[in-house]
C-alpha cells in the first residue's frame, strides 16, 4: 500500500509491518497538520507499532516543522508506537541544534535499513 499526497509532498507506505513516511517537499502549516492527522489515523486503524520518518529530501527545517514532526513521534508513542527518524541531512541537524529543539526520546538513524533494525530490536 502506497499513498502519495501531491499537495503535501509526502508519501506513506507500509513495509515490513512498519509505516514509512517520506517527506518530499517543504511543507505548509496546513499540510503538516494533515500529515499528523493521517499518521495518527493510520496508526490507530491499522494498529501499527513502528514508524519511520524519512527526512532525506528535506533541505530546510524551520522551528514549526521541526516541532511538528517531533510531536508526531510523541503522539504515536502515546498510542504505543515507536518512531525512528532517518535521512537527516547535516544542514537539518544543524538547524535542530540551532533552534534548540527538545529531542529527548527521539531516535534517529543514518539509513533506512538501520531504522528497520532499531525498530526490530527489543525495547
Amino acid at each position: 500500500m502506497e499513498r502519495k499526497n501531491p499537495l503535501s509532498g509526502e508519501t506513506m507506505n507500509i513495509m515490513r509491518e512498519c509505516l514509512i513516511v517520506t517527506i518530499q517537499a517543504e511543507l505548509y502549516d496546513d499540510a503538516v497538520f494533515q500529515i499528523q492527522k493521517e499518521i495518527l489515523e493510520m496508526v490507530n486503524r491499522r494498529e501499527l507499532k513502528r514508524i519511520i520518518m524519512n527526512l532525506s529530501q528535506v533541505e530546510v527545517l524551520d522551528s514549526f516543522l521541526a516541532r511538528a514532526i517531533f510531536d508526531i513521534a510523541r503522539m504515536v508513542a502515546l498510542m504505543g508506537a515507536k518512531t525512528v527518524f532517518t535521512g537527516l541531512r547535516p544542514e537539518v541537524v544543524a538547524s535542530i541544534v540551532d533552534l534548540d529543539i527538545n529531542i529527548k526520546g527521539i531516535e534517529t538513524s543514518l539509513t533506512l535499513e538501520e531504522a528497520f533494525q532499531r525498530l526490530a530490536a527489543p525495547n
